[in-house]
């Protein structure tokens, strides 16, 4: 007997488990949402596309309606037909996206379609409980400013400069990230939220945000965050790579034989001259008395190029040149259609345009790469994490079951405001 060839989707309904119905149930109605997240359908295209008969469909899709994720839009003209199309409720639940970074917490809070509701940032504290309860209550300011029960908060996502042990949601110890050592991040979050939470490097998030958001028809993508540390995430064939663990890590790649000391140990690494702590340091250091005081924080250094100081445009020059070789060592790697540049060091042209000039000189073969700054500005890290918090709603039976918006409930800790 000749088979059909599968149509998309096609097959998905029933990868479970047999002798498990609630599970199956469960599945289908995960897949029959994530198929609405990425366009309105009717209920003959949610067929067709999930390979589940009609009958199946209908009851998931009436007992999504009840639930409130769902609404049925206007009717339009199919083939002759008009087939009612639904919609996900964007505003039936909501995600927070984070980035901790080593100076800043940055928070939004996302619908389910990915739409940013509310954003805030603060400056970090001194400990992890600290930072935790700090995101908590931005995260209750968020919720009320965005007038959201908290109840409808659904997830959330992180993001922390690495090491970090994604599988465990534990950060491990990150150089110049003061209080933070070994902390069970996903447990303290869940505690606090109970809801589901998932950790991801920083650079690994915002690599996602500039993907889904910025640069949608790329499939081979870099993003560099320059700041305090200096990092990469890399998405390769539309997917988000992670490696066998510590992937991306361009700050500690060398570049200067017998170089400055870098906080991980070694001497010469990416990190050590490009980071704003490093060109902080370094101008502090050649500034000599009576010049004027030194700089109190990269700002100060920014301000002093932007004020025309030689020695300031100099030395971020410098830290522009090591990035530009950082930058050429992955694009000759993995070759990627476009490196987006985030993180306070991109607001100094000296530091962009020494970066740009040494990654066109250390760049080997004819094929260009596309070398941007962020669009996003300082939420990209806190954009991605919402999106990585959606994507992993979208494909789990349990975490978007019926039971995952309840019309009431104890509100929970850290959210109410």
């Amino acid at each position: 007997m000749k088979r059909r060839p599968p149509q998309q989707g096609k097959g998905k309904g029933l990868a479970t488990p047999s002798g498990r119905p609630q599970l199956l149930r469960l599945h289908n109605r995960t897949l029959i949402l994530s198929l609405l997240r990425q366009q309105p359908l009717s209920r003959a295209e949610l067929s067709r596309r999930a390979g589940l008969a009609l009958p199946t469909v209908s009851r998931l899709v009436d007992q999504l309606i009840r639930d409130g994720l769902v609404e049925e839009g206007q009717k339009q003209a199919t083939g002759g037909r008009h087939a009612t199309r639904l919609h996900l409720r964007a505003e039936a639940g909501f995600v927070l996206g984070a980035e901790l970074g080593r100076d800043q917490i940055s928070v939004v809070l996302s619908d389910l379609q990915g739409g940013v509701r509310a954003q805030a940032g603060q400056p970090r504290g001194e400990t992890a409980e600290h930072d935790v309860a700090r995101l908590a209550t931005m995260a209750g300011g968020l919720l009320k400013e965005a007038g959201v029960d908290p109840r409808r908060l659904v997830g959330i996502g992180v993001g922390v400069p690495g090491p970090l042990d994604a599988s465990a949601g534990t950060v491990i110890q990150p150089p110049n990230f003061r209080g933070w050592s070994y902390v069970p991040l996903r447990d303290l979050l869940r505690e606090r939220f109970r809801v589901p939470v998932w950790i991801e490097n920083d650079a690994n998030a915002g690599a996602l945000a500039e993907h889904v958001l910025g640069y949608p028809q790329s499939r081979n993508l870099a993003f560099v965050l320059a700041d305090a540390g200096v990092g990469a995430g890399l998405v390769l064939e539309g997917q988000l790579y992670r490696g066998a663990g510590g992937a991306g890590e361009l700050g500690h790649c060398p570049v200067q034989l017998g170089g400055p000391p870098c906080p991980c140990g070694r001497r010469g690494c990416v990190e050590a001259i490009a980071s704003t702590d490093a060109m902080l340091e370094r101008f502090a250091a050649l500034r000599h008395q009576p010049a004027g005081p030194a700089p109190a924080g990269f700002d100060d250094l920014l301000a002093a190029e932007a004020a025309g100081d030689p020695l300031a445009r100099q030395v971020l020059a410098r830290g522009g040149r090591a990035l530009g070789a950082g930058l050429a060592i992955l694009a000759n790697l993995v070759s990627p259609e476009v490196v987006v540049l985030g993180g306070r060091s991109i607001r100094s042209p000296s530091f962009l345009q020494a970066a740009r000039r040494e990654l066109g000189r250390r760049r080997f073969g004819t094929g260009e790469v596309k070398l941007a700054t962020t669009q996003l500005g300082r939420t990209s890290v806190a954009r991605g994490a919402a999106l990585l918090a959606l994507q992993g709603l979208f494909q789990s039976p349990f975490t978007m079951g019926a039971e995952a918006l309840p019309p009431s409930g104890p509100v929970p800790q850290g959210a109410g405001g």
